[in-house]
């Protein structure tokens, strides 16, 4: 009897959520004190499908900044920009994403999020889902 092979799909969507606080200028992966764990892979690895951030305030100009750690070393991965807003009743806030097709995270290895100038008002997520 041939073997088959079944497709991994990811098993439900989720969504982590956490708050940037403090500077991360550092796009080397060199300084982490800042960094702010986003999520863990699942016991059988995760696929990463969207990452943003939602801002509830006025911003600056900055980076929000990406990174994938192995459980040794903080990988620079992407980033996303963040514009100068003043926010009010009629201008919304600040917000920017980015999709994946093939972002995946294997046991052990992690999310994490940084921003280049500080902003006191940063949400960052990711929808995901485990295997």
């Amino acid at each position: 009897m041939a073997v088959t092979y079944t497709a991994p799909f990811i098993q439900n969507l989720k969504l982590a959520v956490s708050t940037i606080t403090a500077v991360q200028a550092d796009k080397t992966g060199a300084t982490t004190a800042n960094l702010v764990k986003l999520l863990d892979a699942g016991a059988n690895g995760s696929k990463i499908v969207e990452i943003g951030f939602k801002a509830w305030g006025n911003t600056s100009a900055a980076q929000v900044t990406i990174f994938k750690y192995d459980g040794a070393n903080y990988f620079f991965i992407d980033e996303l920009e963040v514009t100068a807003i003043v926010s009010s009743v009629t201008v919304k806030s600040n917000k920017n994403l980015a999709t994946y097709i093939d972002l995946g995270l294997v046991t052990g290895e992690s999310i994490y999020m940084g921003i280049t100038v500080f902003n006191t008002n940063i949400n960052v997520y990711a929808k995901y889902g485990d295997y």
